[in-house]
């Protein structure tokens, strides 16, 4: 068995874009729809949930879906994340597994002008393993397996420490959280001080 990282994971929300996992900023976002939306100069709690209650409980589904669509366009991929992404390509195949769906993400690299060759890949719990919505040890082993090699082989850096650490480094994997204060945390700009 090989201990040389060949390929490496990424989570997407989080950490190859930072902003898109912050659902309390998407809250934020989300009243600024409603207030453009409703030509109101403030929406407090009260008056949120009285918008809410005139919909059917699909309606306010399909209003959260369009706010948050709006906010895609806004997300940005930091330029040092791209600049690491393109470095770290030269030594290792890369690909991103996330709970997102694979339209979402090809919409945000497209948007970043991401050259789509980066990664080999894109795996998706909704849409690889029957809208799944947590990365579980099973899927980190049968994407490696899928793609050829032992998970020794394979890193995984993700943001979140039950999904994307522990259950990486369960499966086998050489696992990474991004710096956001959790332990052991490492700068993707870093990573491959890590892996070599």
């Amino acid at each position: 068995m090989s201990n040389k990282i060949k390929l490496i994971f990424f989570d997407f929300d989080g950490t190859l874009c930072p902003i898109s996992g912050d659902h309390i900023l998407f809250e934020k976002e989300f009243i600024e729809f409603l207030k453009k939306k409703y030509s109101l100069d403030e929406i407090t709690k009260k008056k949120r949930k009285e918008i809410k209650e005139t919909m059917s409980h699909e309606e306010w589904e399909n209003l959260k879906r369009e706010a948050r669509k709006l906010w895609m366009k806004t997300f940005e991929i930091p330029s040092e994340i791209k600049d690491s992404l393109t470095k770290l390509k030269n030594n290792f195949r890369l690909i991103i597994f996330s709970v997102a769906s694979k339209k979402y993400i090809h919409e945000i690299l497209e948007n970043n002008n991401l050259d789509h060759l980066i990664f080999d890949k894109i795996y998706s719990t909704r849409d690889d393993f029957e809208g799944e919505l947590s990365k579980e040890p099973w899927m980190f082993k049968e994407i490696a397996k899928r793609e050829g090699l032992e998970t020794s082989e394979c890193a995984h850096i993700g943001d979140q420490e039950y999904n994307d650490y522990l259950n990486s480094k369960e499966a086998g994997f050489r696992a990474f959280l991004v710096d956001n204060g959790q332990p052991k945390p490492v700068k993707i700009s870093e990573l491959d001080k890590f892996l070599n």
